[in-house]
């Protein structure tokens, strides 16, 4: 969920950020409903199983799964309402699993990120406006707009805005628990997105049963893959074709000081509103549901100076949501990029300038402080001869500095999801 969300990303960042990235941080906008039927969410079936009529057994696994995506939206809400009535902190708490990913703004360990802040002077609301949770049960996603209010001294009272993505694991005990969150800054929602308890949409994942564990890891192994081999499209080809070849017919994009586009027609007219530039791709994480057909990856992404091969001029992230088609392919259903910022005052080793993080950074959590290059120096009063000390995590690369290589949760590590639930 970085849900500040962008500023919820900023759910958690101080001031500006303090809320979700304090959720845009609490991976930017940064994470919804792609198109997969039964046989697409266990893979390529054989001629019997396709002219089989459906049976009873389907229809009650279409039924659990409504109820699934209703139990995880209700979540959701609880988890907001949790925020508002005893803070961000308690309620991350509550909600996190043990291996969630956060992103602020880089992704870092979110139990650890968590218990040792202060929850932030903020109030916040989000309210879920899209749900999907794969065909086995054990994984789902929700996203939303999130509001952000500072309340602390010298507050100005401003609201910020924002949209929120969460990947939620289910847990043995049938409980929904945050694996990811991440967000993006936005302008204020629209539509019926603006009203909170309105009806949620859901994606088109059919009932069923979980796919088995040797399917499970070719899925994943299939997830990976269709990553991979977007960023090289995209590397190769630029990034608009190299979506438009990858995208679900619905999907949604998530981008810092826009609306969501939602729908190949308006992400097709977002990319191209922007110049093609020479950009990397690098995949640190994949996961997927045990049913095979629902999964997310993040990692590495920039964009490279011109004339300068292996350069990075802006160092940035992604998140993306992928669901199997009818085709048997992965497609991406919800993608968010967000741009790392860069040291405050524009050059290597610089100390955090006054004011908090840059507009953007996701709320929920206050932000890392300076550049991951240089060692920091010892804090004022601390006695002769303190070493310099390491960087803060999730702080941003040096300009012209590889991307630090973010370990996996250990979800992602130990491949993918073992049936989460009874």
């Amino acid at each position: 969920m970085t849900r500040i969300r962008s500023r919820r990303s900023g759910r958690w960042t101080a001031g500006q950020a303090a809320g979700h990235a304090a959720m845009a941080g609490l991976l930017a906008a940064s994470l919804a409903a792609g198109t997969s039927e039964l046989l697409a969410a266990v893979g390529p079936a054989s001629a019997m199983e396709k002219e089989a009529p459906p049976s009873a057994p389907v229809a009650a696994a279409s039924a659990d799964l409504a109820a699934a995506r209703a139990t995880l939206a209700d979540t959701e809400r609880a988890f907001s309402r949790r925020s508002q009535e005893e803070g961000m902190r308690a309620a991350f708490l509550a909600y996190l699993a043990d291996d969630a990913v956060l992103f602020r703004p880089g992704p870092v360990p979110g139990r650890e990120y968590t218990e040792a802040r202060p929850s932030p002077p903020i109030e916040l609301t989000w309210w879920p406006v899209y749900v999907e949770v794969a065909a086995s049960g054990d994984l789902g996603y929700t996203t939303g707009p999130y509001n952000l209010r500072e309340t602390g001294a010298g507050a100005g009272g401003e609201t910020q805005h924002g949209y929120y993505v969460t990947m939620w694991r289910r847990q043995a005990g049938g409980a929904w628990k945050v694996v990811a969150d991440l967000g993006v800054a936005t302008p204020p929602p629209v539509g019926s997105d603006a009203t909170p308890g309105g009806e949620v949409g859901h994606g088109r994942i059919g009932g069923g049963a979980p796919a088995g564990q040797g399917r499970a890891e070719a899925a994943q192994h299939d997830l990976m893959a269709a990553d991979r081999a977007f960023g090289g499209n995209a590397t190769a080809h630029g990034e608009r074709a190299a979506y438009l070849a990858a995208i679900a017919d619905d999907a949604r994009f998530y981008r810092d000081d826009s609306l969501p586009a939602i729908g190949r027609a308006a992400i097709g007219e977002l990319l191209g509103g922007h110049p093609q530039r020479a950009s990397s791709w690098e995949t640190t994480a994949a996961v997927v549901a045990s049913s095979g057909d629902l999964g997310y990856t993040y990692g590495k992404t920039a964009v490279m100076g011109a004339g300068a091969p292996g350069r990075i001029r802006l160092p940035g992230l992604f998140f993306r949501i992928w669901e199997r088609q009818g085709d048997g392919l992965f497609k991406i259903v919800v993608d968010v990029v967000k741009a790392l910022p860069p040291p405050p005052s524009g050059r290597p080793g610089a100390p955090p300038g006054p004011g908090g993080p840059p507009r953007g950074m996701a709320p929920r959590m206050p932000p890392a402080g300076t550049s991951p290059g240089a060692l920091q120096p010892p804090p004022p009063g601390a006695p002769p001869g303190t070493p310099p000390q390491p960087p803060p995590p999730g702080a941003p690369p040096e300009p012209g500095t590889p991307l630090p290589s973010a370990p996996p949760p250990p979800a992602a590590r130990s491949g993918p999801l073992a049936g989460g639930h009874p």
